[in-house]
């Protein structure tokens, strides 16, 4: 719902009637809508990194890893998508800006995922991590924005053949 409607158009009633039960009992659970999209947020990301530890395999050689993690991101595209989408909508419905804002919703699966992908990759320089995960998040975007024209098997073979090079040197020094 949230991803369809968006944060600011959708009423507690509204939730509450799609969910089945009363406007009260939805409030017993969650002090406002935003407790509720917050909430909602923390699980899908906890779904999220079940659903990625599952469906790739943890074995392999570097380079295995990054083919299965771009797979998933291939596959899923369009589910990172939605969720970004909601979190931007949030965001600008509560007027949030600034560096000194409170980013700490996004910001926080944020660090899981990014947690989860240095883990899974088994790689320690949080930087690149780092790297790899806005690289990902940007590549997404960007196909979202220009009509699916940026081919996910050429970049990602060249952001491959980076990090494994990149890996490489500076595992030399």
């Amino acid at each position: 719902m949230f991803a369809e409607k968006g944060c600011s158009s959708l009423s507690m009633r509204e939730i509450s009637a799609a969910l089945g039960v009363s406007t009260g009992t939805l409030y017993h659970y969650f002090e406002s809508k935003e407790d509720l999209f917050e909430k909602l947020m923390d699980y899908m990301t906890e779904e999220n990194l079940l659903s990625v530890t599952a469906a790739i395999p943890n074995h392999g050689t570097l380079q295995e890893r990054l083919e299965a993690y771009f797979n998933f991101n291939e596959a899923t595209e369009g589910e990172w998508m939605k969720m970004f989408l909601v979190l931007v909508d949030y965001y600008r419905n509560k007027k949030v800006s600034g560096t000194d804002a409170d980013h700490s919703l996004f910001n926080e699966g944020q660090e899981r995922y990014i947690a989860w992908v240095g883990k899974y990759l088994g790689i320690e320089d949080l930087e690149l991590v780092r790297f790899i995960f806005i690289f990902t998040e940007g590549f997404i975007t960007q196909r979202h924005v220009d009509g699916f024209k940026a081919d996910w098997k050429k970049h990602f073979t060249m952001l491959k053949e980076m990090i494994l090079l990149y890996v490489n040197q500076t595992s030399k020094s």
